[in-house]
């Protein structure tokens, strides 16, 4: 009788090390799984918003280009009042002013999709690129003005 109890506990103590085994591990797998799910949600999202905040960042870079090309255009009807002595040095650098702010269209039309460190060093230096093209024009605009 002792040792039908004893193989019985030993046997139950067996069968429950064994389940209790395998249910740990089921949990792990779901629980990495519920982690895999939520990681791949967070970088769509990531993507998306990246993806929405470039798209906003082109389209304000695309209008600051267009009115440096309406600049550059009022450069070039003024040119058309100035001596010929000055004419050719400010042609050139119309011309100097018209190929940076094509340089930008390219530049902002070829970036690659980047993250993070990358993208905001990119939105910094075009950013300041931009400004500065513009500035030049203004500046050229208003001496030419004086």
């Amino acid at each position: 009788m002792k040792k039908s109890v004893l193989f019985l506990t030993l046997t139950a103590f067996a069968a429950g090390m064994v389940f209790t085994g395998c249910d740990p591990k089921a949990e792990k797998v779901d629980s990495a799984k519920a982690k895999l799910e939520a990681a791949e949600h967070e970088l769509k999202k990531a993507k998306e918003d990246f993806n929405a905040e470039y798209e906003e960042f082109r389209v304000e870079a695309e209008k600051q280009i267009k009115e440096n090309e309406s600049l550059i255009a009022d450069l070039k009807e003024e040119s058309k009042k100035i001596k010929s002595e000055a004419k050719t040095q400010y042609e050139k650098t119309i011309a100097d002013l018209e190929k940076r702010n094509d340089v930008m269209r390219t530049k902002i039309r070829n970036y690659k999709n980047e993250r993070d460190e990358k993208w905001e060093a990119f939105k910094r230096e075009f950013n300041h690129d931009v400004k500065e093209l513009s500035q030049s024009i203004r500046d050229l605009l208003r001496n030419n003005v004086e």
